[in-house]
């Protein structure tokens, strides 16, 4: 199990009988809070709203890479206001939370769940009719791994950054500069009497 785990939590894991639940915190202008289960469950001093089969998460998958698979959220049977307003509330950046954790048969919480998914809203849809849903994309906070910076290692585009920094103004006359490290330059040698040839000897090199 993982370390981030609670130890009362992963002792929960474990065992035969257990109740997990998965509970989401999405950072609209006023935040959601939902799980899987029913009822309320109090975490980190707010309720989150059991949702049952009216919730959906697809996308969770091992995989190889850096950077986790986007995930997709999906709320069903919403009313028509409702609807609405979760379609104005997905703003793209949005903070996207995913807990997993287990309850007790009285549905109380066992330790703490773990936040194994965070996130950042991408896109959102609905889709209007019997259900109503709503759709929304999360992408996981290491995504930004795979953005280009948009900006390159040259002295133009550094004054833009910060005007008056010349860290970066040879970087164009690097270009075709060759360096001989090592060895002089066979170009720059003295080929008369003052030519310094205990400097290849001493290196067994053969003297031109």
């Amino acid at each position: 199990m993982s370390r981030t785990l609670a130890a009362a939590t992963e002792a929960h894991a474990e065992g035969t009988h257990i109740h997990p639940v998965l509970l989401a915190r999405i950072d609209f202008t006023t935040p959601v809070y939902a799980h899987t289960g029913l009822g309320i469950i109090n975490f980190e001093s707010n309720d989150y709203l059991g949702i049952g089969n009216l919730g959906g998460l697809s996308g969770l998958s091992e995989t190889e890479n850096l950077v986790p698979s986007p995930v997709t959220m999906t709320l069903t049977g919403l009313d028509s206001n409702i609807f609405t307003e979760s379609m104005n509330a997905a703003n793209y950046g949005d903070k996207v939370f995913l807990y997993i954790g287990y309850r007790n048969d009285d549905g109380t919480l066992v330790g703490t769940p773990w936040n194994f998914y965070k996130g950042r809203v991408e896109h959102g849809s609905g889709v209007r009719g019997s259900d109503n849903s709503v759709s929304i994309i999360v992408q996981h906070v290491l995504a930004i791994l795979n953005k280009k910076i948009g900006t390159r290692y040259t002295d133009e585009s550094q004054q833009k950054k910060s005007s008056g920094d010349l860290g970066l103004q040879f970087v164009a006359q690097m270009k075709d500069l060759k360096l001989t490290w090592g060895h002089r330059d066979p170009a720059t040698i003295d080929s008369g009497a003052n030519r310094d040839d205990d400097w290849y000897t001493d290196r067994g090199q053969d003297i031109p």
